[in-house]
């Protein structure tokens, strides 16, 4: 038999055994197989989540951490009619470190959501701006933000006020500039080319009022210090000085005082190099398009737990007097101070 022609330098030809190219052939078969079944059972499950599932949404916005609570009692009177399954969703700014704002806050979402009939569901992000985004996205019913973070949503889109805190008789707060007891700090300029920590970068006594003190002393805080720590919250600013960890911090006076009474070594171990002026309590705020009737059921509660034992024990845990209707001319000092740091920043 002629063999088969081949091009110069190539190597010999050698037929494929029929075992092995049948083999090949119904491996590549079952391979094909596989891929069509997969792609089928894909576009299947889509066509049927598709209904119930947004596809469009921002899955960053979507809640990542659901921490339930108490279920409600059954026997308590409501305010609205209860919807099985409803829950009532309280997103809480990073003021203070997770499990101590989780723990401080659980009584007091347990009594409004028992109250309104619904199952209490807390929301916690690591960041004040993602605490916004959960209002904004309509991703929570209720929730506590700090100032700054109220000033900007208000004017991004439309962030309303519902209550404010009043804490020993008052409805401000102010920021604390601390260092370790044993700096020789003086004046926040002490503290130039210094390690200095803050809970946000949008927070108001965390870092709004040292940058605004800075500029007007005709420093730039973008490079004033030689290392700018975000904490996360202000408790753990609090625990970094005490620490000796950073050189200062700004914090919020409320958890400072609070810190105090808590550990009352911290007074030996820190202390207050500069105070700021007064600034509208952080707020209670809640989405725009929040239905009509749960704003003021919110806002009813809100007003009228401290009339009550039960309502005056999870006020206490927080710290809270009471909460008060809002005077919106409360937050002109941070709208001030956020016009003086974002001329420069």
């Amino acid at each position: 038999m002629k063999q088969p022609e081949r091009w110069p330098g190539s190597a010999p030809h050698k037929e494929m055994p029929v075992d092995a190219a049948g083999r090949l052939l119904r491996g590549r078969a079952l391979l094909w197989g596989l891929c069509f079944v997969t792609g089928a059972l894909l576009v299947a499950a889509y066509c049927f989540l598709r209904p119930v599932v947004d596809f469009s949404q921002n899955v960053r916005y979507m809640p990542q951490t659901l921490v339930c609570l108490d279920e409600p009692d059954e026997s308590a009177p409501i305010l609205s009619q209860e919807i099985e399954g409803e829950t009532l969703r309280f997103a809480i700014a990073p003021v203070i470190s997770p499990e101590r704002s989780l723990n401080l806050y659980e009584d007091l979402v347990a009594y409004l959501a028992k109250h309104l009939g619904r199952k209490p569901v807390s929301l916690y992000r690591g960041s004040y701006a993602e605490t916004n985004d959960l209002v904004r996205y309509e991703r929570c019913d209720i929730a506590f933000v700090c100032t700054n973070a109220f000033v900007r949503g208000e004017k991004e889109f439309g962030m309303e006020l519902l209550v404010v805190p009043e804490i020993d008789g008052a409805k401000c707060y102010y920021s604390y500039i601390i260092v370790p007891e044993s700096s020789r700090a003086q004046s926040l300029l002490d503290l130039r080319d210094k390690e200095f920590a803050s809970a946000d970068l949008m927070s108001t006594t965390g870092w709004l009022f040292p940058a605004m003190w800075l500029i007007e002393q005709g420093e730039n805080p973008a490079v004033f210090f030689a290392n700018h720590v975000i904490t996360g919250s202000h408790d753990g600013s609090i625990a970094a000085v005490a620490e000796n960890l950073v050189d200062g911090a700004a914090v919020d006076s409320i958890v400072y005082h609070q810190m105090i009474t808590d550990h009352p070594e911290l007074s030996s171990r820190t202390r207050v190099l500069l105070k700021s002026m007064s600034f509208g309590m952080p707020p209670v705020v809640v989405p725009p398009g929040i239905d009509v009737q749960l704003r003021e059921d919110l806002q009813y509660l809100l007003l009228t737990m401290h009339e009550n034992a039960e309502g005056r024990t999870a006020l206490e845990r927080v710290g809270i007097d009471r909460f008060v209707m809002p005077n919106p001319e409360d937050y002109e000092s941070v709208r001030a101070v956020v016009k003086v740091v974002e001329a420069v920043l």
